[in-house]
């Protein structure tokens, strides 16, 4: 599995999260931003049940790589 993920990372050359694809009730509440300590930079909501899991979904924008010459 882990082979499979560096492959697939591979082949882009620029990632970012994209928050607007990111649904509003899974968004840190407002009244986190400027508090002290990891709450205050969230942006994800980190869940776990049996596993850990991103709610809402954890959405990225690529950039696919350049084919080498």
């Amino acid at each position: 599995m882990s082979f499979f993920l560096i492959r697939l990372l591979q082949h882009f050359s620029h990632m970012e999260l994209d928050l607007d694809a990111q649904p509003p009730e899974a968004r840190p509440p407002s009244e986190w931003a400027g508090s002290e300590g990891q709450r205050g930079v969230e942006k994800i909501m980190p869940r776990m049940h049996l596993t850990l899991y991103i709610e809402g979904g954890l959405w990225v924008k690529m950039t696919e790589a350049e084919k080498a010459t």
